[in-house]
């Protein structure tokens, strides 16, 4: 099955969005910082304790943002870019005590994103299946312990998933996304606070963060329209070859 013209520069940029490097690599490009450098650098078990808090948050903010999705009023990806800024700069002047405010409101701002991206791709809301979809953008951040390609990211996710419900846990893929997302939020959190930063801060980082996934939802769902038009293998070969070629 050949796919059109239209479809293939889709599946390009679908390639180039999910593909792209993680959320820090992005950050320090972007600023000309050697972030990464410093986050090796900061104690184990302060990364651990952000970790362990931000799974916390993200659980009960996760659960807010879906019970409401598919009533919402859709808007576009600059607003949302706005709303995060300024949630971000109000954390980042209130230090750490902020953050942990900050992020249900941003994390609820960045899923409201997520689904107009959705939207556009022909996604209906109302379903479950889409809004499970939306959750599912947030597992998709590349981490340097999951550095690896977008289907074996759903595969992974897939493999969480089902090892959850064996085991009677409730609400798996809410529990599992905020697991693998709470990497990200971690990464976040410690680069707002580093000093390197300097007058950047909390609204430019959050900025950022929305862009990555953004980015990250487009790609998700470009893929989803095109496995609504074509088998899911024959997809993820094409995937696969494109990859190879801008890559």
């Amino acid at each position: 099955m050949i796919l059109s013209l239209k479809e293939q520069q889709d599946l390009k940029q679908a390639v180039i969005c999910l593909e792209q490097p993680s959320f820090i690599a992005s950050i320090a490009t972007k600023l000309g910082q050697p972030i990464d450098t410093g986050l090796r650098q900061l104690p184990k078990t302060m990364q651990v304790a952000i970790q362990v808090k931000l799974q916390q948050v993200l659980q009960q903010s996760l659960k807010l943002a879906v019970s409401g999705l598919n009533q919402q009023v859709l808007i576009g990806e600059k607003t949302h870019k706005v709303l995060s800024g300024m949630t971000g700069g109000i954390g980042g002047f209130f230090g750490g005590v902020g953050l942990m405010v900050e992020l249900p409101v941003t994390t609820t701002i960045m899923l409201r994103s997520i689904s107009s991206i959705a939207k556009a791709q022909g996604e209906d809301l109302a379903l479950d299946s889409t809004q499970m979809a939306c959750l599912e953008v947030f597992a998709f951040g590349r981490t340097d312990t999951l550095n690896t390609d977008y289907y074996a990211m759903r595969t992974t996710l897939i493999s969480g998933i089902q090892n959850m419900i064996q085991q009677g846990v409730a609400y798996p893929i809410v529990q599992t996304i905020a697991q693998r997302f709470s990497l990200q939020l971690s990464e976040k959190a410690v680069v707002q606070a580093m000093p390197v930063l300097g007058a950047v801060g909390g609204a430019s980082v959050n900025v950022l963060f929305l862009d990555y996934f953004q980015k990250i939802a487009k790609g998700h769902f470009i893929i989803r329209r095109l496995e609504r038009d074509y088998p899911y293998d024959v997809i993820k070969q094409q995937y696969q070859e494109m990859k190879e070629l801008v890559i």
